[in-house]
């Protein structure tokens, strides 16, 4: 499972990956006793390094999501690797 992130004072967005099951740590503050543990891949990603396709997927996102239109899944493979938006691929399917 993917984890996206955005930083909006910073117009920048994280990218990381769910390593963990569900936890529950009743001594927390209350606004973070449910918790999954993350493995951030990235947390410098400017917002204009995608495409506006992609940003405007990503925006709609909503809590979970299968990322499927304009070949985001591969596309946020490659942020996270290169650092930029390489545009969907021409996927015949």
């Amino acid at each position: 499972m993917v984890l996206l992130l955005k930083n909006k004072k910073q117009s920048t967005t994280a990218i990381g990956r769910v390593t963990g099951d569900y936890e529950f740590a009743p001594r927390a503050p209350e606004d973070r006793r449910h918790m999954r543990r993350v493995e951030w891949l990235r947390t410098d990603i400017p917002r204009k390094a995608a495409a506006q396709d992609l940003r405007n997927t990503l925006g709609a996102l909503m809590t979970f999501c299968d990322l499927w239109r304009n070949d985001a899944a591969w596309r946020l493979a490659e942020l996270v690797r290169t650092g930029s938006d390489p545009g969907a691929r021409n996927v015949e399917g």
